[in-house]
């Protein structure tokens, strides 16, 4: 009976642990080249909801995502991390500066939601590169029925 609760007992362990978060593999060492065509082809394939088939590339002190929205995203900052944006498809509008206020920690030095008060609004169109700097509060806006993608370098700060 005893032998039956400890084997019961390490089962939920490693369930519980396997369900938690997972960490992306750091690849330093491996190439990375996505194509214009690659990326516009990987896009036209995302149904509404989805990421692109090649979403990240992690090196450790930087990685890269290849981003596609269908509706606007939540207001977040990541405290470690500068970011450089590659737009590649449709239009947007990047929502950033100001102060988040309301927003949660969701792992360290990440916070998501709430809202953005004082930020400055650009419009993107494919071409356009923007950057921002570890700490400072953005938030992607996608109108109704339009989609958008983008390059995401992030950077160790």
């Amino acid at each position: 009976m005893k032998n039956t609760f400890v084997l019961l007992m390490l089962f939920f362990v490693s369930l519980a642990v396997a369900q938690g978060p997972r960490r992306e593999a750091i690849e330093p060492n491996k190439s990375g080249f996505w194509s214009t065509k690659d990326i516009k082809a990987s896009i036209e394939q995302v149904k509404p909801g989805e990421q692109p088939a090649f979403s990240r590339l992690n090196r450790g002190n930087h990685s890269i995502y290849l981003n596609y929205w269908d509706q606007s995203r939540t207001p977040e900052i990541h405290s470690e991390w500068h970011e450089i944006w590659f737009i590649q498809h449709g239009e947007g509008t990047l929502v950033y500066g100001g102060k988040l206020e309301g927003g949660a920690e969701t792992r360290p030095g990440e916070f998501k939601g709430g809202k953005i008060v004082g930020g400055t609004r650009q419009k993107l169109v494919p071409g356009d590169i923007v950057t921002a700097p570890a700490g400072m509060p953005h938030q992607w806006l996608v109108e109704d029925g339009k989609t958008f993608g983008y390059v995401t370098v992030k950077i160790a700060k």
